[in-house]
């Protein structure tokens, strides 16, 4: 099998509209389409740099479960949802924690750097757990 790249990565929200507007105001997330889902759910396609994210509701029936395990949870990046979390490589870790601090995303802990890597985790709407990346030059 060719694979040509991941199509895109679905995240379910209460508010699939703030999720959206979440990523374009803090990653200049784009809205590249909006179709709907087989339960007639709004489905809203966003670019973030080259990956495509797409925000819909729960399918009805289904819940969500809790946003984050707990801060310590949090600060190695692991998330009770089913997505641990969504790995976004920045320029700058420091620079990009500092901006999403000023308004008001939640930021757990300071950057920190190991094997080549300087990370820090954010959380997004929903509880969904961002990792911000940024890798030492070769």
């Amino acid at each position: 099998m060719h694979v040509a790249s991941v199509d895109h990565i679905h995240v379910y929200g209460l508010d699939p509209l703030a999720s959206v507007a979440f990523w374009q105001r803090h990653f200049g997330g784009e809205s590249v389409f909006q179709t709907k889902n087989v339960h007639d759910q709004d489905v809203h396609l966003v670019r973030v740099g080259a990956q495509v994210l797409a925000f819909s509701e729960f399918p009805p029936g289904r819940a969500p479960g809790p946003p984050a395990a707990d801060a310590a949870a949090a600060l190695e990046g692991m998330s009770a949802a089913g997505v641990m979390h969504l790995g976004v490589r920045v320029r700058d870790v420091a620079a990009a924690a500092a901006e999403l601090r000023r308004a008001g995303v939640p930021v757990y802990g300071e950057p920190r750097a190991a094997h080549g890597v300087t990370f820090v985790y954010v959380q997004a709407p929903d509880g969904v757990l961002v990792e911000l990346t940024e890798y030492e030059a070769a």
